[in-house]
């Protein structure tokens, strides 16, 4: 097993390991915000079955890819519309679930270039609006998880090293932190 892949496996474990914890705690407070973070879990998951192996399954890998681009095409969004259901904001759950539910439908008639790239804006959508939320409510946990997740992005990145580490596990740990503080957003 090469040291990218076990640090990488490693790094994909604890963001499951949070988003899973995350996921279970917010189902008693909001189950949408719950399973937009369950999805990531999802992502984590097939990232350590993908990374722990010499060389993993094709479909493994195709797994891994999906649930990465479903947690930022729909698990933030998701996120988002837990925020809005959280703060009451019905109508604008309503008009992000109708944007996700299209943005679905005719994913399946996209090629995985043009995923990506609407993937990002959708998540930025749903990132900005729970800062809205996040500022007009003094939400202070829920404005840190989202600057977190936008400097993990932003800043970080997946690619590359960084002071000797990967970007893609300094990533995921940003993650983990984000993702600690999203549920102390809704407690």
């Amino acid at each position: 097993m090469g040291g990218r892949q076990l640090s990488t496996a490693l790094s994909d474990f604890f963001l499951a390991l949070s988003a899973y914890f995350v996921a279970v705690k917010l189902k008693e407070v909001c189950v949408i915000a719950g399973l937009g973070i369950f999805i990531q879990g999802m992502a984590a998951s097939m990232g350590v079955a993908r990374f722990s192996m010499e060389k993993p399954y094709k479909d493994i890998i195709r797994a891994h890819m999906l649930f990465s681009l479903l947690a930022t095409f729909v698990g933030i969004p998701l996120l988002s519309i837990g925020f809005c259901i959280y703060y009451q904001f019905t109508m604008l759950s309503w008009i992000l679930s109708a944007v996700c539910f299209l943005a679905i439908t005719f994913s399946f008639f996209m090629d995985s270039e043009v995923k990506r790239s609407i993937s990002e804006p959708m998540a930025g959508m749903a990132i900005i609006i729970i800062i809205a939320l996040c500022l007009y409510h003094e939400n202070l946990f829920g404005f840190l998880a989202c600057i977190i997740y936008i400097l993990s992005g932003v800043m970080v990145g997946s690619e590359g090293v960084w002071f000797g580490i990967l970007r893609i596990d300094l990533l995921h740990y940003t993650l983990v932190l984000g993702n600690l503080a999203f549920y102390k957003s809704f407690t």
